[in-house]
């Protein structure tokens, strides 16, 4: 999955859907979905107002070594 978060100004249309002011501040985020040979397989687009979205990574390393 390959995924990218921008910031963008909303527009009339999606901040009325959204509930939001017009022109203010939200975050686009498109995900693509790749099978194994690296081809396109879902791509899904979401808009968040810029006060409602979180975003959350945890990493968690595995100390195991293969010889």
């Amino acid at each position: 999955m390959h995924q990218e978060i921008r910031a963008v100004l909303l527009d009339k249309s999606t901040a009325r859907r959204l509930g939001a002011k017009a022109g203010s501040a939200g975050l686009m985020l498109e995900r693509r979905y790749m099978d194994a040979r690296d081809e396109l397989v879902e791509l899904a687009v979401s808009v968040h107002p810029a006060d409602r979205f979180t975003y959350r990574e945890s990493f968690r390393r595995d100390w195991q070594v293969s010889t």
